[in-house]
């Protein structure tokens, strides 16, 4: 097999899932359907079709929390492309049996949320007030947008900006489609733990 389609297969899987199993996020069961794959693992390593079980079911996961093949796809070289321009520790000096992660040295700087320039307190409220306007009851419906589809919203805001008067929602605009395109790229991801940048930004803020 010289090509696979990753895209179609995600989507033969989706079929199949919603078929079997039925629709909805089913969080839950995936999850415990992972747990017991990763101790069938531990009893037999080797076993190439127990890895592809983990890999099926984190795919399954993927579209049942609402993202398209096409998103898993990108992602997941992204992510790739992530870590490869990460610093690692040599993998010598590590003991095999426990995790390895990226070397943290670019953490921001710990700062007290009232030391930030006012400008830009000013400018982030204008951006959670556009938001609340357009994204009233939390959905973060950008989530589920293509990162091109944003790269695409934010050329025609810069666009404007460009050809018409100032008006100080093109600019705030054109910040929350940035947010959104680096959320998408999971470069935000704020869940606690996680290591990415978005949890390390907020880990560094010390609140009132």
């Amino acid at each position: 097999m010289n090509f696979y389609d990753l895209v179609e297969h995600i989507e033969q899987q989706h079929d199949f899932s919603l078929r079997t199993f039925g629709p909805g996020k089913r969080t839950k069961g995936v999850i415990d359907h992972i747990r017991k794959e990763l101790r069938e693992i531990e009893g037999a390593p080797t076993d190439l079709m127990e890895w592809i079980d983990v890999i099926t079911l984190g795919l399954d996961g993927a579209w049942r929390a609402g993202y398209e093949p096409e998103q898993i796809a990108q992602a997941l070289h992204d992510k790739l492309e992530r870590n490869k321009a990460r610093d690692w520790p040599d993998w010598r000096t590590t003991d095999p049996d426990k995790a390895i992660e990226h070397v943290r040295t670019d953490k921001p700087m710990s700062f007290h949320v009232q030391e930030l320039r006012p400008e830009v307190l000013a400018f982030a409220l204008l951006m959670e007030e556009r938001l609340r306007q357009h994204d009233a009851d939390k959905q973060q419906s950008w989530k589920h947008m293509e990162r091109r589809d944003l790269i695409v919203h934010a050329a025609s805001k810069a666009s404007r900006m460009e050809r018409e008067q100032m008006d100080i929602r093109h600019p705030v605009d054109l910040a929350n489609y940035c947010m959104m395109i680096a959320d998408v790229a999971g470069a935000l991801d704020t869940s606690e733990g996680n290591g990415g940048p978005g949890w390390e930004a907020l880990d560094q803020v010390q609140m009132p």
